[in-house]
C-alpha cells in the first residue's frame, strides 16, 4: 500500500494543472480471409489477424466485433466495414487492418472475401471489395487519424480466369487527409506469406509494443525489420499525406510526455511497477483513455501471475517512520508528525538539516512526493489523509 499511496500523492500534484479533455476511443476493424472457397486458401491470414488484434486490443483499440473477423464473404465484409464507419465517428484513432488475398484491375486495388468466384472483370466489382469503400467511410468521420494496414499483396489468384487488366500485388493510392496506408511490400511487388504469421505482421506486432515511437518511426521500423527478415525480398510501403500532431501506438517518451497531462505523467511513472495496489490506484484516477486500457492489460497480467509473487510485491515492508524523509535538489526536508510549531529555516542547511515541520496529520506520515518544481509537496498519512503543502511559505 506504501507505493499507493505514493501514486495518489502523485497524482494530487498532477491534477494541480486544469485537465484537457480525455483522448478519444481507439476503434479498429480487423479482418484475416484465409479460407477460400474457390481458389487456394491461405494458412495464415487468421493468425495474422488474431495476432493482430491482440497486440490492438493491448494497446487500447476497441475491436469492431470485440474480435478478429475470420474468412468474411462479400455480405460480412459489407456489413463488418458498414459498422466499422458507423462507430468510428469522432473517435481519436480508426484502423483498418487486413490480411488474405488482394489484387489491383485497371489501378484499383480489391480486397477478396472468402466467397469471390470471378470469371470475367465485370464480376469484380459485385464480388470483391474495394479499398476506396474503406477510405470513404473514414472520410468525414471526425478522427484525428485513419490508419489502413494491407498486408494483402500476395499472388492474384484468379490470374487464369481472363482478367487480363489485373497487375502483380496492389496498387498504390493518393492517401486523404489525416491518413496513412501501410503496405505489406512495394506496390506492384508480391509479398511473402511466411511461415504461421507473415514477415510483415508479425514485424507490426512485435513493433507497436515499443512505447515512444511516433507513427511515422514505427512504420520505419516494422519496414526495416521486413527488409532485414526476408533478406531485401520484401519491402513494405507507406502512403501519407500530413498527419497533425504526434501519435503514438504504446504512449510518448518520457521526455516527450505533455507538461500538461496528467495521465501521461502518472502512467510514466508508474508504467513500470509490478504492483497491483498502484495500478488500481491508477485506473481509480484515470478510469478512461489510453493510459487506463494500458493499466488494464498490465493490471491482468499481473492477477495471472502465480498467488506467491503477487503476495511479494503487494506486501512491501512499512518504513521506519522516524526515517521519513524527502530530498531535492534545492530543499532537504524532514518531516514530524505531530509537531508542536514550525521551525525557523536556516539559509545554507547542511544535509539532513530540519528545514520546516508541518502540522496536520494525526497519524504517521507514510509518503511524501515534491511537484517538479520542487515548490509544493504532498503527504500521505496513516490517518489516511493527503494533503498540500507550500514549501515556500
Amino acid at each position: 500500500m506504501r507505493r499507493a499511496i505514493y501514486l495518489l500523492l502523485w497524482l494530487c500534484l498532477l491534477v494541480l494543472a486544469p485537465l484537457p479533455a480525455l483522448a478519444g476511443p481507439r476503434i479498429a476493424l480487423v479482418v484475416g480471409n484465409g479460407a477460400y472457397r474457390n481458389v487456394a486458401q491461405l494458412a495464415n491470414p487468421a493468425n495474422d489477424a488474431k495476432l493482430m488484434a491482440s497486440t490492438l486490443q493491448a494497446l487500447g483499440f476497441t475491436l469492431i466485433g470485440g474480435a478478429p473477423q475470420l474468412d468474411l464473404d462479400k455480405a460480412g465484409f459489407d456489413t463488418a466495414v458498414q459498422t466499422f464507419g458507423q462507430q468510428i465517428q469522432g473517435a481519436e484513432v480508426a484502423l483498418f487492418y487486413y490480411a488474405g488475398h488482394g489484387l489491383q484491375l485497371r489501378g484499383t486495388n480489391y480486397l477478396v472475401p472468402v466467397s469471390a468466384n470471378p470469371t470475367r472483370e465485370a464480376d469484380v466489382d459485385f464480388q470483391m471489395v474495394d479499398v476506396e469503400l474503406v477510405l470513404r467511410q473514414m472520410e468525414g468521420s471526425g478522427t484525428r487519424l485513419n490508419i489502413v494496414i494491407l498486408d494483402a499483396c500476395r499472388n492474384n489468384p484468379f490470374g487464369g480466369r481472363g482478367l487480363r487488366a489485373t497487375g502483380g500485388g496492389l496498387a498504390q493510392m493518393q492517401a486523404p487527409e489525416g491518413t496513412l496506408i501501410s503496405y505489406a511490400t512495394q506496390p506492384g511487388n508480391v509479398a511473402q506469406d511466411g511461415e504461421g504469421d507473415s514477415p510483415y505482421t508479425k514485424a507490426l506486432a512485435e513493433t507497436l509494443h515499443r512505447p515512444g515511437l511516433g507513427i511515422f518511426d514505427a512504420f520505419n521500423a516494422v519496414g526495416l525489420a521486413v527488409k532485414e527478415a526476408t533478406g531485401g525480398a520484401q519491402q513494405p510501403w507507406v502512403s501519407s499525406s500530413p498527419i497533425a500532431g504526434s501519435f503514438y501506438f504504446a504512449g510518448a517518451p518520457a521526455a516527450a510526455t505533455p507538461s500538461g497531462d496528467p495521465a501521461a505523467q502518472a502512467w510514466s511513472a508508474v508504467q513500470g511497477t509490478e504492483s497491483q495496489d498502484v495500478l488500481q490506484a491508477f485506473l481509480k484516477q484515470f478510469p478512461d483513455g489510453l493510459y487506463a486500457a494500458l493499466a488494464k492489460t498490465r493490471l491482468q497480467q499481473l492477477l495471472q501471475q502465480p498467488k506467491v509473487a503477487a503476495n511479494q510485491q503487494s506486501s512491501p515492508a512499512s518504513p521506519d517512520p522516524s526515517s521519513s524523509r524527502a530530498k531535492t535538489e534545492k530543499q532537504k526536508i524532514a518531516l514530524a508528525v505531530p509537531a508542536e510549531k514550525p521551525e525557523a529555516s536556516t539559509p545554507t542547511p547542511s544535509p539532513g538539516t530540519l528545514l520546516r515541520t508541518f502540522e496536520g496529520h494525526s497519524d504517521f506520515v507514510r509518503s511524501v512526493a515534491f511537484s517538479p518544481d520542487g515548490r509544493l509537496l504532498a503527504s500521505g498519512s496513516d490517518d489516511k489523509t493527503v494533503k498540500l503543502w507550500d514549501v515556500a511559505s
